[in-house]
């Protein structure tokens, strides 16, 4: 009975550490390049950050960053005004490049809380990106940093029942 206890947990413990590097691995997805140089035009990055429960948040800090692939083209930052909105200019004119098919990448952060999102940058002079804030750590997700710590309970629980069992 001990045996079969500590196996699952041990078990619940690998599938929660294999579930949490499956998650923080970064995606293998291959993005076409429409083009390789910076755009001769310039393009408006703005959005709305929002809490959990689909409020506004005023006074947030975003950093707005472009990459062409893996390599960061430019990047820019603004605070949220009080409609929780934020507007970054990237162009030849304000001296931010940026490309066609670049990613533009949104970390948003006010207080404990913090929030991504991504889209590819398109041939148009606005751009919309809007995040949510949450209590989440975005590299794990939601249920990827819960399985391992229901494995590392699984670990403690087998580990005193069969203390407990020893003692008995």
């Amino acid at each position: 009975m001990k045996s079969r206890l500590a196996i699952a947990a041990a078990s619940l413990f690998v599938a929660g550490l294999l579930a949490a590097a499956i998650t923080a691995a970064p995606s293998a997805n291959v993005s076409v390049r429409l083009e390789t140089d910076p755009s001769g035009d310039p393009t408006i990055v703005t959005g709305t950050v929002y809490d959990f429960g689909g409020v506004p948040v005023i006074g947030a800090e975003v950093n707005v960053s472009m990459y062409d692939g893996e390599t960061l083209r430019s990047y820019d930052k603004d605070t949220t005004d009080s409609d929780g909105e934020y507007m970054v200019t990237f162009g030849p004119f304000v001296g931010v490049p940026w490309g066609v098919g670049d990613e533009i990448r949104i970390v948003a952060e006010s207080g404990d809380y913090s929030g991504t999102n991504s889209t590819t940058a398109q041939d148009c002079p606005l751009q919309y990106v809007n995040v949510t804030l949450s209590t989440v750590i975005p590299e794990f997700g939601g249920l990827g940093s819960l399985v391992p710590i229901a494995g590392i309970l699984g670990i403690f629980m087998a580990f005193f029942f069969a203390r407990r069992g020893r003692n008995s």
